[in-house]
């Protein structure tokens, strides 16, 4: 069977649900869950509706996608592509460190108080964010389906861009954003087996403590001092070395839904300010200027503790749109990833290229709203204008693809 998207979807909403339950007893965490059980239940009814369109769709559709990929990509097109994104996104790279006067790990290495929030060029790279993204994806086709010199070139320039996210800008979180794209593509065209699911939750686990690593490195905090504290935080007395590990993580995988509780309990059922939805589609730097000197409910909502600012997908719809109003729009986003899926199914290449943002946004719903983020909404734009260079010079007008 295909990783179906009702599992990309709901398993982190699970995960999370799991690690809230868990942390119910401690201080940081609210002790009973939101009143509002029919919202509740309309939510649980929107996910089970997905669920039977998903189900229908992969019921109906068994196309081999990866013969098709072979018959209608031009891999040496691909390997072209796939050298003129390293060049720009080097290019970008050189100059944020210019503006920036250095990159994290620098930093890191002499002592400079700064993070990774002080690097970068707004709105620059924020797309190079969405052209490595888009890379990571081109890369991952030349390996499975390239020649022993293509495989090489994919393996190398992948090897380039997961250094820039990770190690270069210490930033784990565009760097999962990264790999989710590759991620994406291959639970589209590849079923998934038992060696599959056991290297999944392998990888998953080892994440874990590498997660973790980098949020040290990005502090520069070498010492666990700080985890302790956050863990005492939270009311939590062990501060075994396991618990200093994986605790953060799990903390992390609960907040999002212990935030989204407590902007429900305080949302109106129906409203319209789309405030907080209209400026994630404007470049960064307007964005921040719009913005200000706003406060915390003020970017992200309420929060349980100013240190877990992560929010669902639905918080910011919730005060945008009032408590029945996110659901509208959750339908809505839905209805379109479902869309894209069936076409990416029925063996589309474009919409094959359009799923990786989408699976993206679905994987990652329980913790922000990506389906509105500028790397997802620009992302059809950017195959768009490589889609016909990537095809064989047969398949460049055919019918079913324009």
């Amino acid at each position: 069977m295909y990783l179906s998207p009702i599992i990309i979807f709901l398993g982190p909403w699970i995960l999370g649900s799991v690690a809230t339950f868990y942390f119910s007893d401690y201080s940081l965490i609210f002790n009973n869950l939101s009143i509002t059980g029919t919202w509740y239940l309309s939510l649980v009814g929107l996910f089970l509706f997905y669920s039977l369109i998903i189900f229908n769709i992969q019921r109906r559709r068994s196309l081999n996608l990866e013969n098709i990929i072979k018959e209608k990509l031009n891999l040496n097109s691909l390997s072209s592509l796939i050298k003129l994104f390293v060049v720009l996104h080097f290019l970008t790279v050189l100059l944020s460190i210019l503006y920036s006067s250095g990159f994290p790990l620098y930093w890191l290495i002499i002592g400079d108080q700064r993070t990774y929030v002080d690097y970068g060029i707004p709105t620059i790279s924020g797309l190079s964010h969405l052209l490595r993204a888009y890379s990571l994806v081109c890369c991952l086709i030349l390996y499975l389906f390239g020649s022993k010199k293509q495989k090489k070139l994919a393996i190398y320039s992948s090897i380039y861009f997961v250094f820039t996210a990770f190690f270069l800008e210490l930033s784990r979180g565009n760097g999962a954003v990264m790999l989710a794209h590759p991620l994406g593509f291959y639970f589209l065209i590849r079923k998934i087996s038992f060696k599959n699911i056991s290297v999944i939750l392998i990888s998953a686990f080892i994440s874990i403590p590498f997660f973790t690593f980098i949020q040290i490195l990005r502090y520069g905090d070498f010492e666990f001092e700080k985890l302790n504290l956050q863990l005492l935080n939270a009311g939590i007395s062990d501060s075994s070395t396991m618990a200093l590990i994986f605790t953060p993580a799990a903390l992390y995988a609960s907040a999002p839904i212990m935030n989204m509780d407590l902007n429900l309990k305080n949302a109106e059922d129906f409203k319209f300010s789309p405030d907080k939805s209209i400026t994630l589609l404007m470049p960064s730097f307007i964005r921040d200027y719009l913005a200000g000197e706003k406060s915390s409910p003020e970017k992200y909502g309420l929060l349980i503790s100013e240190a877990y600012n992560t929010t669902s997908f639905l918080t910011p719809l919730i005060q945008d749109f009032g408590r029945f109003g996110a659901l509208f729009i959750t339908f809505l986003f839905l209805s379109i990833s479902g869309y894209i899926y069936s076409r990416a199914r029925e063996g589309s290449i474009f919409y094959i290229l359009l799923w990786p943002p989408i699976f993206m946004s679905l994987i990652f719903s329980a913790f922000t709203l990506y389906f509105l983020a500028l790397i997802v909404v620009l992302y059809p734009f950017l195959v768009m204008v490589s889609y016909n260079f990537l095809l064989n010079k047969k398949q460049r007008y055919f019918r079913g693809e324009k």
